[in-house]
């Protein structure tokens, strides 16, 4: 995790590796969900066009999981994750991209 500056805050971030190892997934398991629309693409990249995902963002998702009992096998259309994780999504980055 580093602290990247974000329309004049300090936001700490990390990078896709970080949000899989809180979910016990792969990175390449990360991505497949961002294709399939589970969750949407971060707003955020790092200077060479890496994803980058708020603290607090990966924090929420990781909540969610384990709220919402994903665990490999599981299918997405039995939980509330795919929809709850873009709300968090939603709510998050606008709040650091909202103008102070």
């Amino acid at each position: 995790m580093e602290i990247y500056e974000v329309k004049g805050k300090e936001v700490e971030m990390g990078k896709i590796g970080d949000l899989a190892e809180r979910l016990g997934r792969s990175s390449q398991a990360i991505r497949k969900w961002e294709k399939r629309g589970i969750i949407p693409p971060t707003k955020f990249r790092d200077e060479t066009n890496k994803r980058l995902y708020p603290a607090e963002l990966i924090d929420k998702i990781a909540e969610i999981a384990k709220e919402e009992n994903i665990q490999a096998g599981v299918s997405f259309d039995e939980t509330n994750f795919e929809e709850r994780a873009h709300q968090a999504f939603a709510e998050i980055e606008e709040e650091i991209l909202e103008e102070e």
